[in-house]
């Protein structure tokens, strides 16, 4: 069993400096780009819709590795455009966009006026910590020299699984009171409702050598809550999991993992589940995006696109990201019926 991550790669920086520089957008429009995937699909209307060009022109889709945080006026982003550097962007106001750190970031999280994020510094092979910034004046702060592979912040405290050693610990935005929540290997961190949902690595298999992963929930102690039995993948719909086991997806409900059932046995081992209504969207061992509709059991796998790194969903439309090459591109298709709409280079 596996457990596939994105990984973003952070460019080399050598300081941190607030810039506060307003920087706006220069070039041509987002529609400029954009080429039709089919010519003979009659397109009644101009796609992809204005939020979603202006997502992606921005570089706030959340495609593999790139982070997004988001308050009442603004959206925070490592910015793929500007490798990676921190920046703001105005929701209104023609999505006017703000530089507020000349440093590669990940992991970016926003909460009570402050950014948290994960910085590397020159020439390091492994992580360095993990800062704060002031968002009104532009003063930075190191946390913990711990270098984070998953950040999640609630209120004073943030949640992390170390590079190096794989735990997951907690730490007082202070920088206080650093406590690891784990004994064991944890690959993710989900925050659901004031609960932690993580794989946790199982004693490798002694007969084929596979890492085995067993989804659990936590308080944000570290007590164990309930555990979902083991899988690759998961995602969550009011208050039920979907769970992607060896024999196939099992809906499971959150509060009493006994209540479950398989709602199908035919899809192998599938990565990046998302729940949109009745459908429940994946991306298959060969890398290709797939549909399956839960009511009826029909599947459908988008094969004129391979070699998927993630995808998002805008206004009955959905955004696959995909590797061609060293060339990322997206393609945007209806959720109705798959087709495709257009596509960015």
């Amino acid at each position: 069993m596996r457990i596939k991550y994105l990984l973003v790669g952070l460019a080399a920086v050598s300081l941190l400096t607030g810039c506060g520089k307003k920087v706006e957008f220069e070039g041509e429009p987002w529609y400029a780009n954009v080429q039709r995937q089919n010519r003979e699909i009659d397109i009644d209307k101009e796609y992809p819709t204005d939020s979603m060009a202006e997502s992606w022109e921005y570089g706030i889709s959340p495609e593999a590795g790139h982070d997004l945080a988001e308050d009442g006026e603004y959206y925070y982003v490592a910015n793929p455009t500007d490798g990676n550097k921190l920046y703001r962007i105005k929701k209104d106001d023609g999505f006017t966009k703000e530089k507020l750190l000349d440093v590669s970031v990940g992991n970016v999280n926003v909460v009570n006026d402050k950014a948290y994020f994960s910085n590397l510094d020159e020439n390091a092979l492994q992580g360095v910590g993990i800062y704060s910034m002031d968002i009104k004046d532009g003063k930075t702060e190191m946390i913990t020299d711990h270098y984070p592979s998953n950040l999640r912040v609630v209120n004073d405290w943030l949640y992390f699984i170390d590079y190096n050693d794989s735990y997951m610990y907690k730490i007082h935005a202070k920088g206080r009171e650093l406590i690891r929540l784990s004994e064991m290997e944890c690959g993710g961190i989900y925050l659901i409702q004031n609960e932690i949902y993580t794989w946790k690595k199982l004693e490798e298999d002694s007969e084929s050598g596979d890492e085995q992963y067993e989804l659990v929930s936590m308080d944000v102690n570290g007590n164990l809550i309930h555990s979902y039995g083991t899988g690759s993948s998961f995602t969550q719909q009011d208050r039920t999991l979907y769970v992607n086991q060896e024999d196939g997806i099992w809906k499971i409900s959150m509060d009493d993992p006994d209540q479950q059932e398989m709602i199908t046995d035919e899809l192998g081992e599938v990565y990046n589940l998302y729940i949109v209504g009745d459908d429940l969207y994946y991306t298959t061992d060969s890398e290709q995006l797939a549909r399956y509709t839960i009511s009826s059991g029909e599947n459908k796998i988008f094969t004129s696109i391979s070699h998927v790194i993630g995808y998002s969903f805008f206004d009955e439309m959905i955004e696959i990201y995909y590797q061609t090459g060293t060339d990322r591109n997206v393609s945007v298709n209806r959720l109705a019926d798959g087709s495709p709409v257009a596509f960015y280079e």
